[in-house]
Order: structure tokens, then C-alpha cells, then sequence
């Protein structure tokens, strides 16, 4: 029988089953609309069948009202047997995504870097299979939006993956500046990690993509880390669907 995988991230919430050797996603929600609405995520999983449920959430709000909904399941942290050892100052404040991506990433081997573009983008490094710690940037919306708050006439942009420097207009120039320094951020991070494999993942993984060479794209790292940490915690059983 099927593992039901939960990723909760900021902006979205993805479900898949894991049946066989991979996740088949099941579908996505704004993890906003299921704080509202919890009853969407018990509605849309009516016809399926599951063993175990595991959850990777960095948001609290989202990860009580799942220990509700799901009472017997797997939730990723620090404090789990994991595949992986840890070493950082305060794992109890670890995301459990980054955990579950280094986690994830050990299907590629046991030394690697991940990339992870969401609202916040992180770099992590894992060496001998060991987490080592990483760097968060801001995202590319989180950037455009703060450049809009706390200024009186930048506008908040839509990236649109335009690479022109110098600008030619207030958008292009906004756009390159967050391009630049978010890519340049990431590359400087990857030159002191000095690693060969490095993972992308994440919401913005294909904007990303087009200006980060010699890098893995891996849409699902996430869902395999928390399989990978189920398979190293074995919950009870669930009883009937």
C-alpha cells in the first residue's frame, strides 16, 4: 500500500501518494487556503488509500491542524532517527524542508549541495552524509515585494527572467538587480562549498535553472526526503482510510 507525503512550504501545499519507487502528485493548494479551510485537504483525499503519512511543514499553523487530521503521522525534525547526521548549533529551529532535502539528496550520493528557491532561497551543503548548515537569501517575489514596501515609488515587479544590465527602464533595472544578486549570492555560496553535485529544487527552480550550469534539477527532493524519513521511522500502521 501507498505512502501519503505532505509537503507544507509558505506560499504552497503539495500532496502526493508514493507508490512504488516515486511520488505521483496528487495535487496543490495555497497553504493559506488550507489554514483556512482545512476541510479542503479531507475532501480532495476521500477516494484515496493509504499506509503511512508523512509530513515535512514549516508552517505551525499548518503543522497543528495536520497532527488533528492525521494523528499517527511521521512529522520531519531534528529529533527523528534520520538517515543523515546533523550537525548544527540549533537543530531544533532546522526547517523540516531542509531536512527532508538533505535527506532527499542522499540519492545522489553522500556529499552534495542543495539549492532550494522558494520564498526564502536556502543553500545547503551536506558532506560524508553529514548536514553541515547552509545560507537563506531572500527569494526573488520576497525581494521584489520588499523593494516595493519600503520604497515610495519602486513598483513590486513580476520576474520575468529579463537579464538586462544596464536597465532600461525602473522594471528592468529592479528585475536585474534581484537576478544579479540572488544568482551571484547562490555562486559564491557553491565556490566555498567546493562540492561537485548540487540539487535544485523548489518553486522557482526553473526561473533559476536557466542561469545556474552544471546543476541537477530535482522537482520532487522534498517528497523523497520525507519518504526517506519514513523509512527510517516506521509509524503505526493506519488503520482503515
Amino acid at each position: 500500500m501507498a505512502d501519503l507525503l505532505i509537503d507544507v512550504g509558505n506560499t504552497l501545499t503539495k500532496v502526493a501518494i508514493w507508490e512504488g519507487e516515486k511520488a505521483r502528485q496528487l495535487f496543490k493548494l495555497p497553504t493559506l487556503s488550507f489554514l483556512s479551510h482545512p476541510e479542503l485537504l479531507t475532501e480532495k483525499l476521500k477516494s484515496f488509500v493509504w499506509k503511512r503519512v508523512g509530513i515535512s511543514s514549516v508552517v505551525r499553523e499548518a503543522t497543528d491542524a495536520l497532527r488533528k487530521i492525521f494523528p499517527d503521522a511521521t512529522f520531519v525534525s531534528a529529533d527523528l532517527d534520520l538517515p543523515i547526521k546533523i550537525d548544527y548549533k540549533t537543530p531544533e529551529t532546522l526547517g523540516a524542508d531542509r531536512i527532508a532535502n538533505a535527506c532527499g539528496g542522499l540519492e545522489f550520493g553522500e556529499s552534495f549541495a542543495v539549492v532550494s528557491a522558494g520564498t526564502a532561497v536556502v543553500v545547503d551543503l551536506v558532506r560524508d552524509s553529514v548536514f553541515q548548515g547552509g545560507v537563506i537569501f531572500p527569494g526573488l517575489k520576497t525581494m521584489a515585494k520588499a523593494l516595493n514596501l519600503e520604497t515610495s515609488q519602486l513598483p513590486e515587479i513580476e520576474i520575468l527572467q529579463r537579464f538586462q544590465i544596464p536597465g532600461k527602464s525602473t522594471t528592468e533595472c529592479i528585475e536585474s538587480g534581484i537576478l544579479v544578486a540572488l544568482i551571484g549570492g547562490i555562486k559564491e555560496t557553491l565556490k566555498t562549498y567546493n562540492i561537485n553535485t548540487i540539487l535544485l529544487t523548489g518553486g522557482d527552480s526553473k526561473i533559476l535553472r536557466k542561469f545556474l550550469r552544471e546543476i541537477i534539477l530535482v522537482p520532487d527532493l522534498t517528497l523523497k526526503g520525507i519518504r526517506k524519513v519514513l523509512e527510517s521511522n516506521p509509524p503505526l500502521l493506519r488503520g482503515d482510510n
